[in-house]
């Protein structure tokens, strides 16, 4: 949409910046959406995206034909939105010891970034086997978001693994490294200087937070107004991507329209 008449050129609220962005990056989460609506809701959302992960885990690794996939890509990329497969898949090809030839694949399929997780396996990854799988991935021509956090943590993350996990994720390759929603809520609640102090060090362009679906909006609303709206945020569906744009630029409800205070 971005080059055309708006509709209302003569009023003046807060703008994102135009693509490509460090800051202010926001990654949707496809949930499986059916081909016409996917190309139909990127004629709205398309300029908001700016990387789509794709969450159906069964689908993308038993369901869904090659083609069928390859032309969800391709209309991420008729709009300008590089894509993904979410972490699960890469867990599942860790614990088999098919990590290599899921990367393949993952670029095969015209994928252009993959995600490094290690949220549902027994033991973290250890800093090695990160900065092995970020080598390898980027060999096949894949941009690498790693990630740091459990889906059930049993303890909080500590600031300063975070900051040195991050640093070195950073120093192999990562474009960003992205916190699990599920240790979010709890920083928030028991912790809230962590993210001020992990941002400090290693520079808000470089990470990303996990808005949903834990506390959806709440989570959102609150980094946004603590942390500024050009944080780079994810796992928000095309049920709520407009919905956080409209938080970001100071114009909902979910952060009490501050556009006016």
């Amino acid at each position: 949409m971005s080059g055309k008449e708006i509709g209302f050129p003569f009023l003046a609220i807060p703008e994102r910046p135009p693509k490509p962005r460090k800051l202010w990056v926001t990654v949707m989460s496809d949930t499986g959406l059916p081909l016409g609506y996917q190309r139909d809701f990127l004629q709205i959302a398309g300029d908001i995206i700016d990387y789509a992960k794709l969450i159906d885990h069964p689908g993308y690794m038993s369901g869904y034909s090659k083609d069928l996939i390859q032309e969800k890509i391709a209309i991420y990329k008729e709009y300008g939105i590089p894509s993904s497969p979410g972490g699960i898949p890469f867990e599942v090809a860790f614990v088999q010891g098919k990590v290599d030839a899921y990367f393949k694949r993952v670029a095969e399929l015209g994928f252009h970034a993959v995600e490094i997780s290690e949220d549902m396996i027994p033991q973290p990854l250890t800093p090695s086997q990160r900065e092995t799988f970020i080598k390898q991935a980027k060999e096949v021509g894949l941009e690498v978001f790693t990630e740091l956090g459990r889906k059930f943590p049993d303890a909080p993350l500590d600031r300063v693994e975070v900051i040195e996990s991050t640093l070195r994720d950073l120093k192999a390759g990562a474009k960003k490294v992205v916190i699990e929603n599920s240790d979010l809520v709890k920083l928030k609640r028991d912790d809230p200087s962590f993210f001020s102090d992990v941002l400090k060090e290693v520079g808000k362009e470089h990470l990303v937070f996990e808005a949903g679906p834990g506390e959806w909006p709440a989570l959102a609303a609150w980094m946004i107004r603590a942390l500024g709206p050009d944080i780079n945020i994810e796992n928000v569906t095309d049920k709520e991507i407009i919905i956080l744009d409209a938080m970001r630029r100071q114009l909902h409800r979910n952060i009490e329209y501050t556009f006016f205070q």
